[in-house]
This record gives C-alpha cells, structure tokens and sequence, in this order.
C-alpha cells in the first residue's frame, strides 16, 4: 500500500512534506497533527509489508 496521484502512479515521497504543509494550512492545527500521524502509520506499514514480503 503506498501513496498514489490521481492518476493511480506511485507517488515519490519527496512530495509527502510538501502536502503535508498545504494541508496544515488547509484544516486546524489538531486535524494536520492528526493527519500527520495517519500518514506516519501507513508509512510505516507498508514498510512492513515491504520487509515482509523480502522474508518469504
């Protein structure tokens, strides 16, 4: 599971700080922050099943 455009192409995460930063201005502090940690756990799964998928 990644990060993917409108398009349905995998988005580079060099361009995950810069939505981050539009959507803070976006929405309140506590919705961004919350946002921020949503997106920090996705992150980290699909690392996961990355890694994963290197064990089998």
């Amino acid at each position: 599971m990644g990060d993917h455009d409108n398009e349905g192409r995998p988005m580079p995460r060099r361009h995950l700080p810069l939505l981050a930063s539009i959507a803070s201005h976006l929405v309140d502090e506590k919705t961004a922050s919350a946002m921020g940690r949503v997106l920090e756990l996705f992150q980290g799964a699909a690392s996961l099943g990355k890694r994963l998928q290197r064990v089998r």
